[in-house]
């Protein structure tokens, strides 16, 4: 493999995204713009998922491609575009994330999802690892409560959220209720998109110290956890 490849990879598997190359790097949804999340569908012949930075990489050359591609039909979240490629990231497959690079052509952005009801999200959803969330309905609202952990067992670090949010064409965005506001950026917000069965989750890189609630979520319970208990039971 080329050289500047591992130094690629190795920034992507960091999670690195300096001011410069911000718009350079695919880190899909542990990316920082939750707003930049959207659903789209794979199509054409069952394209590679690429590593490396457009700028370095192209879907013809050796050394550029993770050993996985997407079968033609598989919903993905796409994130930022750039040099004729789109960042993508696809739910998880044995516990293995897929993201990366692929041509715009084998990309068809869904139209807007259909609304569903508040009742929908209710329910316990767990993640990779021990991240959990737990959703239930609180008067005309629904309450989101999450727990996010990461890093080795002896030294992890946490994160969460809890906080209100509203159903609206197929996601939720919950604002942690500590000052902040989706608008102006500040304090912990969390969307949450209807992703087939499960659901896509992203947050604002502000909800624990170097810890994201971010991920795919498949739902394990329809009756949500009593508040206050959601603290890494896993799934």
């Amino acid at each position: 493999m080329k050289t500047w490849a591992i130094c690629a990879l190795g920034s992507v598997l960091l999670g690195w995204a300096g001011e410069a190359g911000a718009a350079s790097f695919c880190n899909g949804v542990y990316s920082d713009d939750p707003v930049a999340m959207k659903l789209a569908h794979v199509v054409g012949h069952p394209p590679w998922l690429l590593m490396a930075t457009p700028s370095d990489c192209r879907p013809n050359e050796n050394g550029c491609r993770w050993p996985l591609t997407l079968a033609p039909g598989t919903l993905v979240t796409t994130f930022q575009s750039a040099e004729g490629l789109v960042c993508v990231e696809a739910a998880p497959d044995g516990g293995r994330r897929r993201w990366g690079w692929l041509p715009e052509g084998n990309i068809q952005a869904d139209q807007e999802q259909s609304p569903v009801s508040s009742k929908w999200w209710v329910g316990q959803w767990a993640g990779q690892g021990y991240n959990e969330i737990s959703i239930s309905r609180e008067g005309g609202k629904l309450h989101g409560e999450g727990y996010a952990e990461s890093g080795p067992h002896d030294n992890p670090r946490f994160g969460g959220f809890d906080g209100l949010g509203a159903s609206s064409n197929g996601e939720v965005n919950f604002q942690e209720d500590d000052g902040g506001d989706e608008d102006s950026g500040s304090g912990c917000h969390v969307r949450v998109v209807r992703f087939g069965s499960q659901i896509a989750v992203m947050d604002n890189n502000k909800c624990g110290a170097m810890t994201r609630v971010s991920g795919f979520y498949r739902r394990t319970s329809m009756t949500p956890a009593p508040k206050g208990s959601v603290v890494g039971r896993g799934g």
